[in-house]
């Protein structure tokens, strides 16, 4: 059987775990957001940074 002590050590440790992948995900999330805004973008922010003359 686990001990209390054990048992505690292991929850700190998956709890930690589960925090930094939740981070990982939530970033993520973001960045595949900005990327989705940028291509459903009728006029790309993109051309307006390399073609500024270009209308």
């Amino acid at each position: 059987m686990v001990s209390q002590e054990n048992f505690d050590k292991l929850r700190i440790e998956l709890s930690v775990k589960a925090k930094n992948e939740l981070n990982f995900t939530l970033a993520a999330s973001i960045i595949w957001l900005a990327i989705a805004y940028v291509w459903s973008n009728e006029h790309p922010l993109i051309d307006s940074y390399y073609f500024p003359f270009r209308r």
